[in-house]
């Protein structure tokens, strides 16, 4: 190790650190991961030149190189902001530029582009005596990896009379003799599992390691077992990782009734090394005659019959990729946290997927993993998935009634297809779940966010599915949007809201004025425009078709692939070509998609495009699909990064190849997204912004996680000037997030009496012409037509164009029959005049005047309108009879675009 090196290892173990951490950061929580480019940026923000970087150690040269303290401060200083942690800027400021780099690598775990690593010549401590058989514990301070504690994955499937016997044959050791310490501050209530969010944990001595795949509760007079669990790994409020302690996860492994009236139990733990015990000896027999030793924890419990039900609302945020939720404790924000149990270490997010597994099906109704959970499994199956899995399953409120065919794990298909609208309620219920879980109160109330285009629709779904409960949708996604920023404004403004998440994209404007006096807040939205197929998802697809592309040529031998070969137009021709609308912004993409296809004969990812593929080969081809595409989300998230990809994993046809994995990197992935990002820019922004004479009154504000995207953000300077997105960008403000905590602020405020709201929603717009034939029956403009058809007729054609004339969507109309409604002419108005949002009074005059002179009864009339509900239209078909009697079957309802079926993970890609 040269001098280098040994001054670097003296910066990481400054004795003073914990000192400095403990004045600076009060709040801290433990280390937290940062990666490389998010370093880089805190330097190019500051504006401060630095040596690259792509590791720890190469950081640190390059922060102790800089000749400044301020420069080493506004870094650090940067980091921490950025990462949302709290700090006193005072005593920050005092800090030595050693002592302030130490406590940098003391509070971050830098996320390398390459490893770095010092060789140290250490002598291997010798191994600890058996600590159950003599007095005291020998205790190392740094015992080697193999005796540590480490989580086992594995869950043992113990029963209680297993756990009994092996109670009884065991020899048993007191673990509070050894130096084992347990938090029993817990209250345990009646139907709900025991998780590491209860913080149930252990203090285990070093030098001794436990099984964690299982654990029990014992009665503590009668040694009685009445709970089984297991150990999993997670952090106290310290920041320190301690073992917790898990039990009735499955409703089965805990015997609520044995915990009344007691308040002292056992905590039954295995030593680790009789692992190999337990896996040699699967029969339950066998394992009910362990002979090993046991530890024995006491402590105190408290047991409740049933959650204590609040006043309060469960705000939830729906969203189309994820879902986030929460409430205020104390008159502050607190939202849901989920395990991510996708990442080995505990780890817990705002957000959860919107993604549904089909586990296994019990009594006929399947059983479902979501969110990080789904996502696990999927990652377990090493992505050779045999269950139905469903993604963005917001989509499916337009199309609640639809059902799906269930496939489990095994491949077993449940016997009854199941509605959209019900996987959607399981979905809810498991968030409601979690929530109960996490603030240890039962909701009846629960406030939604609507979707500004659909708040209808979801808000009819949402009381429908959850008819038990009391439900609010006062608020859409834009107002609460809005409500998250608005008591920190000025007394009036507007805002432009753009919202790009992973699968649709949304233009919404918002005027506010705040009369603080007479607590009135009033909010005006509204929505201008949207791409319904346009997201994060989209870029990630970008990914996975030049991944595809290179895999397949490194397969075949050939030179590997870049953008450059695909995208030839370099950036500022993009533009100019999207600008000038010289062409459909995917014909850039053209030569990207015919070498995604030709790839597509090496390495298959189209499960669903034709008929004549076999089961297995079927499975193995989704396999691909869903492994690149776990690929390409961790390059989006990290474009710097370098991917190992195990080709075994792989359905390789037509090429034979001897090569197991490689690793594969995709640089200037920027190029790949530029056209994508500006031509919806073009898309929402043009119409809006050339209207607006002062660009400097708007306040901008992007939601989202897709805004995150480094040229998402360059090219809005091409729309704004670039001082006025500094100045109105909130840089504290979380994407994900924002929307939910407005929501909750909105309904804490009014709980308290704060606000008096009056919340305005602009009529929807129409973005779309309908025809039959040359006929537009419904034009942008609002303008009606109606037509009329001979009898004989059985099928007609619409077709719904968008405002550039592009085709959306080809709807064969059949003529329906079943005229089983009649109406007097009046009564049928006034029946159309509820069901949509335009004013008709003059088309219906028209129409009447028509029916009256007409001589032909052997004819029908159509007509379509755009529905009440938002963003769908209604065919209206009526028939006449001599009398002036109206006939007319059921409105038949349809979207005018295909938003519900657009998705990337249909089988079709």
């Amino acid at each position: 190790m040269d001098e280098l090196q040994k001054k670097f290892l003296e910066v990481l173990n400054d004795e003073y650190v914990d000192q400095d951490r403990e004045e600076i950061l009060p709040d801290y929580q433990g280390k937290m991961k940062i990666t490389v480019s998010e370093i880089e940026k805190a330097f190019e923000d500051n504006g401060i030149s630095f040596t690259p970087f792509n590791n720890d150690f190469e950081l640190w040269q390059s922060l102790d190189k800089l000749g400044k303290l301020s420069d080493v401060h506004f870094v650090i200083k940067s980091c921490l902001e950025d990462k949302k942690i709290s700090f006193k800027p005072r005593e920050l400021g005092h800090t030595k530029k050693d002592a302030l780099i130490a406590l940098f690598f003391n509070v971050f775990d830098v996320d390398p582009k390459s490893e770095f690593t010092i060789e140290v010549e250490t002598e291997t401590p010798p191994l600890p005596s058996d600590p159950l058989i003599i007095n005291e514990p020998t205790i190392i301070d740094d015992p080697p990896k193999s005796q540590q504690n480490k989580s086992t994955k594995k869950i043992l499937s113990l029963d209680f009379k297993i756990m009994q016997e092996i109670f009884s044959a065991a020899q048993k050791v007191y673990a509070e003799d050894l130096g084992f310490d347990v938090n029993d501050n817990i209250t345990i209530y009646k139907n709900l599992p025991v998780t590491s969010i209860d913080h149930f944990w252990l203090k285990v001595p070093k030098n001794i390691s436990v099984l964690y795949s299982c654990a029990a509760l014992l009665k503590s007079k009668t040694n009685e077992v009445i709970a089984v669990g297991f150990l999993e790994d997670d952090k106290i409020d310290n920041g320190e990782i301690r073992p917790h302690i898990n039990f009735g996860i499955d409703n089965e492994h805990i015997n609520y009734n044995q915990f009344e009236n007691q308040t002292q139990y056992k905590i039954l733990l295995l030593p680790a090394d009789q692992e190999n015990f337990f896996d040699e000896n699967l029969n339950l027999v066998k394992v009910s005659t362990y002979e090993g030793k046991i530890y024995l924890l006491e402590c105190n419990l408290k047991f409740e019959e049933e959650l204590p039900t609040t006043k309060k609302s469960l705000c939830i945020d729906f969203g189309t990729s994820n879902i986030t939720a929460g409430t205020y404790v104390n008159g502050e924000i607190s939202l849901v946290n989920f395990r991510d149990v996708t990442i080995d270490q505990p780890s817990y997010s705002k957000i959860l997927p919107s993604v549904v597994y089909v586990d296994s099906f019990k009594n006929d109704q399947p059983v479902y993993k979501f969110g990080y959970e789904a996502k696990k499994a999927i990652i377990e199956s090493d992505f050779n998935i045999k269950s139905s899995v469903f993604y963005d399953i917001k989509r499916w409120i337009l199309s609640p009634d639809d059902t799906e065919e269930l496939i489990d794990r095994d491949g077993n298909i449940l016997n009854q297809k199941i509605k959209h609208e019900e996987i959607i309620k399981s979905y809810i219920e498991y968030v409601i779940e979690k929530a109960e879980l996490q603030f240890k109160v039962k909701f009846e109330k629960f406030s939604f966010t609507a979707p500004v285009k659909y708040k209808n629709r979801f808000e009819n779904l949402i009381r429908k599915i959850l008819s038990n409960y009391q439900i609010e949708v006062e608020l859409n996604e834009a107002q609460a949007n809005v409500y998250n920023y608005v008591n920190d404004q000025k007394s009036h403004g507007e805002f432009m809201i753009i919202d790009v998440g992973s699968a649709t994209s949304d233009l919404i404007v918002s005027n506010y004025s705040v009369n603080s006096g007479e607590s009135k807040i009033d909010i005006e939205t509204k929505f201008l425009i949207s791409d319904p197929n346009f997201g994060g998802n989209n870029l990630t697809f970008r990914i996975l078709q030049l991944l595809k592309i290179k895999l397949a040529a490194y397969i075949k031998g050939d030179d590997d692939k870049t953008i450059d070969e695909f995208i030839t137009e370099d950036y500022d021709k993009i533009l100019s070509m999207i600008d000038a609308k010289i062409c459909n912004h995917k014909k850039i993409y053209e030569k990207l998609e015919a070498a995604y296809q030709s790839a597509e004969e090496i390495l298959p990812t189209k499960f669903n495009a034709a008929n004549d593929l076999g089961r297995n080969e079927r499975r193995m081809i989704k396999r691909n699909y869903y492994y690149l595409w776990n690929i390409a989300e961790m390059i989006k998230q990290n474009p710097d990064c370098e991917i190992e990809i195990d080709l075994k994993k792989l359905h390789i046809t037509n090429c034979q190849s001897t090569i197991n994995n490689s690793t594969f990197r995709i640089p200037n992935s920027e190029l790949l997204f530029l056209p994508e990002i500006y031509a919806l820019m073009n898309k929402l922004l043009c119409n809006y912004l050339e209207s607006k004479p002062n660009l400097s009154d708007i306040q901008y504000k992007f939601v989202g996680q897709t805004c995150n995207i480094k040229m998402f953000r360059e090219l809005m300077k091409e729309f704004i000037p670039g001082r006025f997105l500094r100045r109105c960008q909130d840089d504290d403000s979380d994407l994900k997030t924002c929307c939910i905590e407005g929501l909750i602020k909105y309904i804490r405020d009014k709980a308290k009496g704060k606000i008096k709201p009056n919340f305005k929603n602009e009529i929807e717009k129409n973005f779309y012409n309908v025809y039959v034939d040359s006929t537009c029956l419904l034009s942008q403009n609002d303008e009606l037509k109606f037509i009329k058809q001979s009898i004989d007729k059985n099928e007609i054609e619409l077709i719904v164009k968008d405002g550039s004339d592009q085709i959306k969507r080809k709807i064969n109309y059949e003529i329906d029959t079943n005229y089983n409604k009649q109406y007097e002419m009046n009564e049928l108005f006034e029946e159309v005049k509820k069901n949509t949002t335009l004013n008709i009074e003059e088309f219906l005059r028209d129409l009447k005047l028509d029916i009256r002179s007409s001589e032909n009864n052997d004819q029908y009339y159509l007509f379509i309108l755009p529905d009440n509900e938002g963003y769908r239209f209604r065919i209206w078909q009526l028939k006449i009879d001599e009398e002036e009697k109206i006939y007319i079957p059921q409105p038949k309802i349809e979207n005018f675009a295909n938003e519900s079926l657009k998705t990337y993970f249909n089988g079709d890609k």
